[in-house]
């Protein structure tokens, strides 16, 4: 297992747990990256309002959610802002 595992979903039909798993990661960038892809391929989502999408990164080094898509202030595996 890789040190970054990426979970994405749908606020209105969420699967929960690992059946919103999208994979694991060497780095925080991949993550977010595949997690990006995954809202780009649903945009239908984007057009209905009550279906908002969400994405996780959690850090198993860490053992905490890292990034979080719905987060104004993003922040690195050591915790730090980054700016987008």
């Amino acid at each position: 297992m890789k040190r970054f595992l990426a979970f994405y979903g749908s606020s209105y039909y969420a699967s929960g747990g690992m059946a919103d798993f999208v994979g694991d990661f060497s780095t925080l960038e991949e993550a977010i990256a595949q997690i990006s892809n995954s809202q780009l391929q649903h945009p239908h989502r984007l057009a209905e309002p009550w279906r908002f999408d969400w994405g996780h990164v959690y850090d198993v080094q860490e053992r905490r959610i890292i990034w979080n898509s719905g987060e104004r202030v993003q922040r690195n595996h050591i915790g730090q802002r980054v700016t987008s």
